[in-house]
């Protein structure tokens, strides 16, 4: 039993989380269940805990051990994933010898995952079209994990300011700084593994 108001936290030989003194709205009974995967690029144990429906008013900490030894490159590479059900998020780690530390805003479970592929970067025109009549840039960003930490463009050299639509995807609304003519857009994305993906996109207005 786990009560609002108190620092406290569960421990064990790979697995640790400690819930913060705002965390919790009412006094709940947070199990714990370890597991393992058959999932190859999963690299430990798949550690549940709590339920997805126990509501968090703060970050809790989760902190896991990899199953397996790391070399530093790996190790700059690994997420921390959370599941429940079909919904997934992960989180960039950090290191403190062998442990991996996240924090989350939601309960279910969390495994270790490494994440090598940069997201994808996909606009909504084709290359070169003419945007004349055009009343916006819509640009979308894939990543293999779902999450991406950062997005950045550049046109013509000058940061452009787009918003984003519930993460589904980056909108430019047109205005003066897309005057008539050629234009040159560079996008770039960075995923929670720090893998970054840049691509330029070319336009007439």
């Amino acid at each position: 039993m786990y009560y609002p108001g108190m620092l406290d936290g569960f421990e064990s030989a790979d697995c640790e989380f400690y819930i913060g003194e705002k965390c919790l709205y009412d006094s709940v009974h947070i199990v714990y269940n370890r597991s393992l995967t058959a999932v190859p690029q999963v690299i430990s144990a798949v550690h549940a805990i709590g339920a997805a429906y126990i509501p968090l008013q703060d970050y809790m900490t989760v902190r896991i051990k990899p199953t397996m030894p790391l070399d530093a490159a790996l190790r700059n590479r690994i997420v921390m994933q959370r599941f429940a059900g079909t919904h997934k998020d992960v989180a960039k780690v950090e290191w403190q010898k062998d442990w991996a530390t996240a924090r989350f805003h939601e309960m279910g479970s969390f495994q270790l995952v490494p994440d090598t592929t940069p997201p994808v970067i996909t606009a909504g025109f084709a290359e070169g079209a003419n945007l004349s009549r055009a009343a916006r840039i819509v640009i979308n960003v894939h990543d293999n994990l779902g999450a991406y930490s950062g997005f950045r463009a550049l046109l013509d050299g000058k940061w452009l300011r787009f918003t984003n639509d519930k993460g589904l995807a980056f909108i430019y609304m047109m205005d003066e700084k897309c005057a008539p003519g050629p234009h040159t857009l560079e996008i770039t994305a960075t995923d929670e593994a720090s893998n970054t993906a840049r691509k330029i996109f070319t336009f007439p207005r």
